[in-house]
């Protein structure tokens, strides 16, 4: 029979091996004790310490969502003497600016390792952003022009040659411009 700090195993067997995991560290005092027919017995006693393992967690500074170009900050929050990251960077804190899933193996200074959790990144494209004229392109001075942009978006910033020429929260704007040559762009 076995037994764990004096109190019998939680899955006491009658086998002679046995696959025991440890959550918590500390030291531990396991007995196995052996009976056969004839009533002789015997007992073995051994004294095993389990290492405290890094922490598993992450702290991501930013937003799990990104647009094209940004960048998200990750930082294995344990106190560790090695970090090896999911796409091979090495130490506490990476800067990842693609889409997946990361996660970093922590060594402690005792030589345990343990996996972090693991932290889904995504990167979003800009959306699909194209303007057209409804009126000619060709008007008269303080004549309205109509525009339109994709449909879909929340907030369009009319600008022509750098300078803000209208906000709108519509796709389609109507608006009088002096007499000049423009060039057109519209921000979502």
């Amino acid at each position: 029979d076995w037994s764990l700090n004096g109190q019998p195993w939680s899955n006491n067997t009658k086998d002679s091996v046995i696959k025991a995991v440890w959550n918590r560290s500390g030291n531990f005092n396991i007995r196995l004790t052996t009976s056969n027919s004839i009533a002789s017995s015997n007992e073995e006693r051994l004294r095993i310490t389990v290492l405290e393992s890094p922490s598993d967690t992450i702290s991501l500074v930013g937003n799990d969502s990104i647009c094209v170009g940004e960048t998200v900050q990750l930082t294995a929050t344990s106190a560790a003497t090695s970090y090896t990251w999911s796409n091979n960077q090495t130490g506490q804190r990476i800067n990842v600016g693609a889409s997946g899933n990361y996660y970093a193996i922590v060594e402690g200074s005792n030589g345990c390792k343990t996996k972090t959790e693991e932290v889904e990144i995504t990167v979003v494209s800009p959306p699909f952003l194209n303007i057209n004229l409804l009126s000619n392109d060709t008007i008269c001075d303080n004549d309205p022009v109509r525009i339109f942009a994709s449909t879909g978006l929340t907030n369009y910033n009319y600008t022509s040659m750098g300078r803000p020429l209208l906000n709108s929260n519509n796709d389609t704007v109507s608006m009088k411009l002096p007499r000049g040559n423009y060039s057109m762009t519209a921000n979502a």
